[in-house]
């Protein structure tokens, strides 16, 4: 399983690893056997894939998980993934640093971390059901950074989201013409799905 995450200075810390070692990336990616969170999503509708899911270890401020699923299921759509799923979990600095921490190597809270699932090979064929992988994203943090930019919680949650999911499907923003890539298809989704929210 690839970790990744929004922050600068976690991505750092992954390029500083030794080149022998297991962890080390210059994207931050980390293998894992198995996911961080059982779904509590259910089922998709064949039976096969963990359908969208939405947990929440702190308080969400308004932020309803239907809502934020619906949100989800239409990004993924407008992606180009219309049978694909995801778990996101708003959870606490205390707890996002922890798994920085044991995947990354970084002590430290960040905004969101992304844990993809699926085969990169598996994503070539859009149309059928795949479990993505797991998106954690901070409420502390993502408060803090809305109050910072003078943005609704809700749509630095979308963004955050938005960008968590991006990193399952495989986008980075290694150099400037990937992050400008990724900005682009953030910006496009925060248009068209988030509105919303």
């Amino acid at each position: 399983m690839k970790v990744r995450s929004r922050s600068r200075t976690s991505r750092r810390s992954a390029r500083a690893l030794s080149p022998s070692s297991p962890r080390s990336s210059t994207r931050g990616s980390i293998t894992r056997a198995r996911p961080l969170l059982k779904s509590g999503g259910g089922l998709s509708r064949s039976g096969d894939v963990p359908a969208t899911s939405v947990a929440s270890t702190e308080r969400n401020h308004g932020l309803r998980s239907t809502t934020l699923k619906a949100f989800l299921r239409r990004a993924l759509r407008i992606l180009g993934f219309p049978r694909a799923s995801v778990s996101l979990v708003l959870t606490s600095d205390e707890r996002i640093r922890t798994l920085n921490r044991d995947f990354l190597e970084t002590d430290r809270p960040t905004d969101v971390l992304s844990f993809p699932l699926a085969d990169p090979g598996d994503l070539e064929d859009r149309g059928r059901e795949l479990f993505l992988g797991e998106i954690y994203i901070s409420v502390e943090t993502a408060r803090a950074q809305a109050r910072a930019a003078r943005r609704p919680y809700r749509r630095e949650v979308a963004h955050l989201a938005i960008h968590g999911l991006l990193h399952l499907l495989g986008y980075d923003h290694a150099t400037a013409a990937a992050r400008r890539r990724m900005t682009a298809i953030e910006s496009r989704l925060l248009r068209e799905a988030a509105p919303m929210l």
